[in-house]
């Protein structure tokens, strides 16, 4: 009888490693390199910040929450809008990227997007580069 890690080692590998089928050398699905095996890296930093909900997500947020209460949505639905309100609340909206009162407006209905460009812009100033992971923290 096989182990559960038995069975995610043989994954991985099937995944990330090269076989070979009828004589033909076949590339790996998946390419993964671990952060070990990059010496260059700087230290890792976790910024954790709390923003308030504007208005208009806030509403978006807690009708979910009602339809979900009542019925009108399933478990899973529910989670998944509750997902894209918590990223904007208005995914839909036209963005006129060559016009920052239309690129700010757009940002200003997100909570995440608002700390998001907060943290850019900081990052801009200090003329640094970085890789931004934004989740959802349980305080």
């Amino acid at each position: 009888m096989r182990t559960k890690d038995a069975d995610l080692s043989s994954i991985r590998k099937l995944l990330s490693e090269p076989s070979e089928e009828n004589g033909i050398l076949i590339p790996p699905l998946m390419l993964r390199r671990m952060k070990e095996d990059v010496t260059n890296l700087p230290q890792k930093h976790i910024k954790a910040q709390r923003e308030t909900m504007p208005k208009e997500q806030a509403e978006a947020y807690s009708q979910i929450v009602q339809a979900k209460n009542a019925g009108r949505l399933n478990a899973l639905a529910a989670l998944q809008a509750i997902r894209n309100v918590s990223l904007h609340p208005d995914l839909q909206t036209k963005i006129d990227f060559s016009d920052p009162k239309s690129i700010n407006a757009f940002i200003r209905k997100s909570a995440r997007m608002a700390i998001l460009f907060y943290i850019l812009d900081e990052i801009k100033e200090k003329n640094e580069k970085a890789l931004v992971f934004m989740g959802l923290l349980d305080f």
